[in-house]
Order: structure tokens, then sequence, then C-alpha cells
């Protein structure tokens, strides 16, 4: 991913280059979150959830869509409805 990224800022493709890391951040959020529901009720106090907030707060200036893939946006807004049922 990290040489796919420098690659095309290399190549004066930026754009591209930030479609990669918005897809990567969407990836790493739905993963933490379905990670983050697995465990112990007892062991969730133990996370601090302001990574997924500031993840949040960035989306929502920087709202990067999936087209044809629905789903994605689906599991993403789940994702950050974790933040409203905990309290966050």
């Amino acid at each position: 991913m990290t040489v796919a990224v420098l690659q095309r800022l290399r190549d004066g493709r930026p754009d591209e280059a930030v479609d990669l890391l918005e897809t990567r951040l969407d990836g790493v959020i739905i993963d933490f979150v379905a990670c983050y529901r697995q465990l112990e009720v007892s062991k969730r106090d133990q996370f601090d959830l302001q990574l997924l907030r500031m993840a949040r707060d960035y989306r929502a200036k920087h709202p990067h869509k999936w087209p044809g893939h629905p789903e994605m946006e689906w599991n993403l807004n789940e994702a950050f409805a974790l933040l409203e049922q905990t309290g966050n």
C-alpha cells in the first residue's frame, strides 16, 4: 500500500494516492469496529475511541464515496454508530 501511494505521488497522480489512503482508512475503521465488537464487554472499557471519533469527524469533512458498493457506506455508518452507542 505504501509503495503504491508513494509511486502515485511521484508520478504526479496525487488524487489517486489520496483515494488509496481514503480506501485504506475506511477499511481500518470497519476492521477496528468489528474487532471491538468481538471483545468482552468488560474489556471494551479499556479502549479509548478517540481515534474513531477523529476518523468520524474527518469523514464528515471529507466524505469518501463507494460507487457500486453501498455495503461499504453502510458498514462505515454502522462503525460510527458505535460512538453513539457508547456515549462518545
